[in-house]
């Protein structure tokens, strides 16, 4: 890097005030209730979803996981305030869908290993295996189906959905 002389090297996260953004984003999300008529037109019974405590820890974790998805789309946004407001209609319009995502890989994937915990790798850095993949349209075409949310459809739900962005077929595929 000697050869760049006095540019200085900077990771293409620039620290820029998002705090309204993401205050608004996580308003959105934090309106979504697991009983209700939003979550019953992806899932008509949320109850046998079994997800009402990871539901609650999403809730309750939100700042941290609005953080993380606004990170995520961040190069999108830059200065656009027309790109921020397609930001959050597109979170108004899938609230549900997204609340239901996160809830299902915190429940599935909330495995740690030392320190490292695979639901933020499989939440927020899907591109980890080389692909180019937006966090947010993902989390909303996984739950766009309900019955990759159902825990009896995990390895199913897994080879339907999320495999693509992994470059394996299946959990066995290696």
């Amino acid at each position: 890097m000697a050869e760049l002389g006095e540019v200085v090297y900077t990771p293409n996260m620039v620290v820029k005030d998002r705090t309204q953004l993401i205050s608004d984003i996580k308003a959105k999300l934090a309106s979504v209730e697991l009983d209700s008529d939003e979550v019953r037109k992806i899932n008509n019974n949320p109850k046998m979803l079994y997800m009402e405590e990871s539901f609650k820890e999403v809730k309750d974790n939100l700042d941290a996981l609005v953080k993380a998805l606004v990170e995520n789309e961040d190069h999108q946004l830059n200065t656009d305030e027309a790109a921020k407001r397609a930001l959050i209609k597109k979170v108004e319009d899938n609230k549900a869908k997204i609340m239901l995502a996160l809830a299902y890989l915190n429940q599935y994937y909330g495995i740690k290993f030392d320190g490292l915990n695979i639901k933020n790798m499989m939440t927020f850095k899907p591109d980890f295996y080389g692909k180019n993949v937006n966090v947010l349209d993902r989390l909303i075409s996984f739950a766009s189906n309900g019955n990759n949310l159902k825990g009896d459809q995990s390895h199913d739900a897994f080879n339907r959905a999320l495999a693509s962005a992994t470059g394996k077929l299946t959990y066995t595929n290696s």
